[in-house]
């Protein structure tokens, strides 16, 4: 058996996790059916461990949102079989459009994990599109309170993206300046002072061409407008929040002194703002897109998944403009 041969993983061995890496893809240990001597797997170097769980999907799940129970069993599979014996810290980062129903499914994994010393983050994917471009996005499951109360205010960060630029089926402008007020209002009252942006690239997976197919009209501004847009949400942000530019949008930082930072998937001084005892830890990884003309400060780091044209399943929560999703246009009711 070739062990780069992950397609043979995958078809034999279901219950494996891919790992991504700097250098390339490596696989957990499952919890059974697997004799650990076929692979040998290198201790890691003492240190922090950052994992994104996870925007993506799996080979073994259903989908890239973790609001969903199969996700459960990675936690666990990873919790007991592999992270205890290989790292010294580890920083979890989930993604989800739908806090409350991942606290539903994981609240007492994540308490558990907390007495354990794993440090816990999320980044709260929150536009207000919802039916017909996000169609099983729904406002109950993106209710965050209990996620503040068990993960604290800091552990949470709110992202606006993308941010889609044109008009609806009837004609309107997408009414994000609308959207954007009411993430404000929430961010303010559960203490989030950070909100992660960036707009649709409507070329990019064929975006853009699902949407045109549902009567939306969308398409990437140029530099002034994606300027004069950041500027009219900035004008209803009050000072205490801070827009952190995803990727290309970092570009606008000279333009709102201190109000543009940027952005991170993973984010070192994030965990060690709510971890204090990270401080002294080295953390794995350096920035992923150095050398590319893009200062978007990610790290390398571990991703429980894999775009669904990777090979895995579609997402549950349907978002019609999804890069990392296949999902088909909605043609009405």
């Amino acid at each position: 058996m070739n062990q780069n041969d992950y397609g043979w993983f995958e078809r034999n061995y279901p219950k494996f996790v891919r790992h991504q890496t700097k250098s390339g893809w490596r696989y957990f240990r499952p919890i059974s059916g697997y004799n650990s001597g076929q692979i040998r797997i290198e201790p890691a170097p003492p240190g922090v461990l950052m994992i994104d769980f996870t925007r993506r999907s799996g080979p073994e799940t259903v989908g890239s949102d973790p609001a969903n129970p199969s996700y459960a069993d990675i936690l666990r599979w990873h919790s007991w079989f592999d992270w205890r014996e290989r790292y010294e810290d580890i920083v979890l980062v989930f993604w989800t459009k739908s806090p409350q129903k991942v606290m539903s499914i994981y609240r007492p994994m994540i308490e558990y994990l907390q007495s354990q010393g794993v440090t816990f983050l999320m980044f709260v994917t929150r536009n207000g599109y919802y039916y017909p471009i996000e169609p099983y996005v729904t406002p109950q499951d993106q209710q965050l309170q209990e996620a503040v109360n068990v993960l604290g205010h800091t552990a949470i960060r709110y992202r606006f993206d993308p941010i889609i630029v044109g008009t609806q089926p009837d004609g309107s402008r997408i009414p994000n300046q609308d959207h954007w007020k009411q993430l404000i209002e929430e961010a303010e009252m559960y203490g989030i002072t950070r909100i992660v942006i960036n707009f649709l690239v409507p070329h990019y997976k064929g975006a853009g061409n699902k949407l045109s197919v549902m009567d939306y009209s969308v398409y990437e501004p140029e530099i002034d407008e994606k300027r004069d847009i950041l500027g009219e949400m900035l004008d209803v942000t009050p000072q205490h929040i801070t827009l952190q530019g995803c990727a290309e949008s970092y570009m606008f930082k000279d333009d709102f002194p201190g109000r543009i930072l940027p952005a991170a998937c993973t984010d070192p001084t994030w965990a060690m703002e709510v971890n204090p005892k990270l401080k002294d830890r080295q953390f794995h990884g350096s920035s992923s897109r150095s050398g590319k003309g893009i200062q978007c400060g990610c790290m390398y780091y571990s991703d429980l998944g894999i775009y669904e044209n990777m090979g895995s399943d579609p997402c549950e929560r349907g978002c019609v403009f999804c890069y990392a999703q296949s999902n088909p246009p909605i043609y009405g009711d």
